[in-house]
């Protein structure tokens, strides 16, 4: 039995047993079906004309939809489609019988006409979908119903064959001639020689000139990874760029899996007032410090941010709920730290290397579907200590080589440490990114200014 027919017969015994549980007969017009196979058979119509819109999985009836899988056969070999080619292409792959026999192809034969096989082409594609989609239903019925199964993976799994589903009613996308998609690609360039004239760039504000001129600003559908040792400031730095972003009128989401809410708000309020940050700690505030933090609670309370800081959260949890804050108009780019804290989803055998690519691979995906900007944040292993500078490079990404392949850009967050500052005092408040990898754009790094508690960052 081919792939399609397992699917068949899958789909069908799941609509049919579906169907029995409710005391209803599964969406069927097994006449149609006939009626389609009688009039390429009888060369009525083109069978190209039929194939553009049913395949052999979409028959109901099992006969019938081999006897349409050996037209399928005979058409890609380019051999001509009819009655006897059918019967010999079905005797020699042992599956005459199944078919109904020469018997059943002569009665067929008697059942074709020469018009209106759009309707009945498209009137067997409608049983299809439906019966396809009693089975979807059926399946996520008992997935719900599964205390064991990753609720994230149940509802991206739905979700995903629904959205099948909705597509093969859409129609599968036109085959474009280059000239339509060149019109698309020198609007783009002309937007950005506009841009370019006018000082402005095309994606998000990072909040940093250089790392603006090297990245275009954060670009839809691609992943950022940023990474850095621990105690670093990755996620200053993450909060660095959510609040530029914000300030670029941009709705942001942040998934935070290590820190809390209030910790992350301390954080902003601070970059936002500049005050003291042991006086914010303490509460020994001046006057003017009160005044100060009041101002900047408003600054900061009217940004478009959402927080998330659910803990044990599966990268397929994190595609979900982005989707629904962007289908709530809620959400224009992500940012989640760290990966190293994504909870994996079950899979046995799989070793922590494979679960971290597998993760970041989610992480694309959701870029890529939701067409939005992604920031990653990782972590960098030991090896970077040895170096003496301690500058990161690729092959310091922590557990997996896959992070390297999935991202888009992958940036590193590099602070020089006490010894290092012994020869190079200068570099006091200094900071960098380093881009290692730009799929779309060059490399390099970008110098940085900080205040002593890492929670005000500007251009250097």
């Amino acid at each position: 039995m081919s792939k399609k027919q397992t699917i068949q017969a899958t789909s069908t015994t799941s609509s049919d047993a579906a169907a029995r549980a409710l005391g209803l007969i599964p969406p069927q017009v097994v006449s149609y079906e006939e009626t389609v196979l009688g009039s390429v058979l009888c060369g009525f119509v083109d069978f190209n004309d039929v194939v553009q819109i049913l395949s052999s999985e979409m028959f109901y009836k099992q006969a019938n939809g081999k006897i349409f899988a050996a037209f399928e056969k005979l058409y890609g070999s380019g051999e001509p489609v009819d009655a006897n080619t059918v019967t010999t292409e079905l005797r020699k792959s042992s599956e005459l019988n199944d078919a109904g026999g020469e018997a059943y192809l002569a009665e067929l034969t008697n059942k074709g006409v020469s018009a209106r096989i759009d309707y009945y082409s498209l009137s067997i594609f409608e049983c299809y979908l439906r019966r396809e989609l009693i089975t979807m239903c059926s399946e996520v019925q008992k997935s719900g119903f599964d205390v064991t199964a990753d609720f994230g993976e149940v509802i991206t799994q739905a979700e995903k064959r629904l959205n099948d589903i909705i597509l093969q009613i859409a129609g599968k996308k036109d085959i474009e001639h280059i000239s339509t998609i060149a019109d698309v690609a020198v609007d783009d360039a002309f937007k950005r020689i506009q841009n370019a004239r006018n000082n402005k760039f095309t994606g998000v504000d990072t909040g940093l000139s250089k790392l603006n001129r090297l990245t275009c600003g954060w670009q839809p559908s691609k992943l950022y990874i940023l990474a850095a040792r621990p105690s670093v400031g990755k996620t200053s730095v993450m909060l660095h760029l959510a609040r530029a972003a914000a300030k670029d009128d941009k709705k942001v989401l942040i998934f935070s899996l290590e820190m809390s809410g209030v910790e992350l708000v301390n954080k902003l309020l601070l970059a936002e007032s500049e005050i003291d940050a042991d006086h914010f700690k303490s509460g020994y505030m001046t006057g003017e410090e009160e005044l100060m933090i009041n101002s900047a609670f408003g600054r900061v309370g009217s940004l478009p941010v959402w927080i998330d800081t659910t803990a044990d959260i599966t990268m397929n949890e994190i595609h979900a709920r982005t989707k629904a804050m962007q289908k709530k108009g809620k959400c224009d780019i992500v940012l989640i730290d760290y990966l190293g804290l994504c909870r994996e989803r079950a899979h046995a055998g799989r070793t922590r290397e494979q679960a971290v690519s597998a993760m970041s691979r989610e992480a694309k995906i959701m870029a890529k579907d939701l067409q939005l900007p992604v920031i990653l944040l990782s972590q960098l292993s030991r090896e970077v200590e040895k170096r003496g500078d301690k500058q990161p490079q690729l092959s310091d990404l922590r557990d997996s080589g896959g992070i390297e392949q999935d991202a888009d850009v992958v940036m590193f967050i590099w602070r020089p440490d006490e010894n290092y500052l012994k020869t190079h005092p200068e570099l006091e408040g200094c900071g960098k990114i380093i881009i290692r990898k730009n799929r779309d754009g060059a490399c390099g790094s970008t110098s940085f200014r900080h205040n002593k508690e890492m929670t005000k960052i500007y251009d250097y």
